[in-house]
């Protein structure tokens, strides 16, 4: 029969599938990229923004696309950023096995959220547009625990995916783009899940 302290040292550490600091660095790249071509080729029917979801989600990023018909489309990506949880992660750890069987005292808990969004764009006049979509959102759980046996981390802190608290559903969106100058514009709106309102600033000449 084996105990608590030698069955964890059986388990295999994880990567963590959550990786915000490669989004964050992602989105800023794109962001300054797409920027930056839009601005040089003088596009009059597009928009590029930096587009965070408050107060959960700080990265954010949307772009869009009119037609001369007075229509488009657009794409958004939302992404919370917190502490890292890919540091010591087991992904064959269950919260019942943490806190029932090894009895390891839960320390931290943090909550991830990832959120991709497709708009349908509606002019209104020649410095306002509405939109509207459907997204995707995914909402991960994550628990830090204390192992007072050190086996599963030198310090004694390993993280796990609470898997009952995770989910994925459905979202919306839907705000207001505003032109506020000949190349600049911003945009207002409001999204579902996680519930935010999102404020952002970019470029777009529309």
């Amino acid at each position: 029969m084996f105990t608590a302290r030698s069955a964890k040292s059986d388990l295999k550490k994880q990567e963590s599938k959550a990786l915000p600091g490669l989004v964050l660095i992602m989105s800023l790249t794109a962001f300054i990229g797409l920027s930056s071509a839009l601005l040089q080729a003088g596009e009059l029917s597009r928009g590029l923004f930096y587009t965070p979801n408050f107060p959960k989600q700080v990265i954010g990023i949307t772009g869009f696309d009119m037609l001369t018909t007075g229509l488009g489309i657009g794409f958004g990506v939302r992404q919370s950023v917190g502490p890292s949880t890919s540091r010591n992660f087991y992904d064959n750890i269950s919260r019942y096995e943490a806190e029932t069987i090894y009895r390891d005292r839960n320390t931290q808990n943090v909550t991830e959220f990832f959120t991709g969004y497709v708009f349908i764009m509606l002019r209104l006049a020649n410095h306002a547009i509405i939109y509207l979509g459907p997204g995707w959102s995914k909402t991960t759980s994550r628990m830090q625990f204390m192992d007072n046996s050190h086996t599963l981390s030198s310090d004694g802190l390993y993280w796990i995916e609470d898997t009952q608290a995770s989910s994925t559903r459905i979202s919306g969106s839907g705000g207001l783009v505003l032109s506020i100058s000949s190349r600049f514009a911003m945009m207002v709106g409001y999204e579902s899940r996680p519930s935010g309102v999102t404020l952002g600033i970019g470029l777009g000449r529309f």
